[in-house]
C-alpha cells in the first residue's frame, strides 16, 4: 500500500498510512489515496508517495530524518545517543539494585 512521507522543515519525517475503512464505496484506489493524502498534507511541506515496503526498519523510527532529495535516512548520531542513554539507565538500575541489597544486608534481613 502507498504511504505519504512528509519531510518536515526540521528534517524530521512523518508518515501518513491511509486507513482502508476510509475508502468510499466504488472509489478507486487512486482517487481514495489522492483524497486522503490531500486532506492530511499541510501546505508547503515536501512529500513523497512510496510503497510502505520502502520504509526503513521501524526499530529505529526515532532516528528517521530526511528530505525529498535524499529520502528517509537513519540519523546515526541519534541512534548512538539513544543507545548511550539505555546503557546509562541500565547502569543506574544495577547500582540501585546493589544499594537495596546492601541496605537489606545491613539490616540483617538477608
Amino acid at each position: 500500500m502507498k504511504v505519504r512521507v512528509l519531510y518536515n522543515k526540521d528534517d524530521s519525517v512523518s508518515v501518513i498510512h491511509p486507513v482502508e475503512k476510509s475508502r468510499r464505496l466504488k472509489e478507486s484506489e487512486a482517487d481514495w489515496l489522492a483524497r486522503v493524502f490531500a486532506k492530511a498534507t499541510p501546505g508547503g511541506i515536501e512529500h513523497q508517495d512510496i510503497d510502505h515496503t520502502e520504509l526503513p526498519d521501524r526499530s529505529k523510527r526515532y532516528a528517521w530524518k530526511g528530505s525529498k532529495a535524499s529520502g528517509i535516512t537513519i540519523d546515526n548520531d541519534k541512534v548512538k545517543a539513544h543507545e548511550d542513554d539505555i546503557l546509562i539507565e541500565e547502569e543506574k538500575v544495577t547500582i540501585l539494585k546493589q544499594q537495596a541489597i546492601d541496605s537489606l544486608k545491613e539490616k540483617g534481613k538477608i
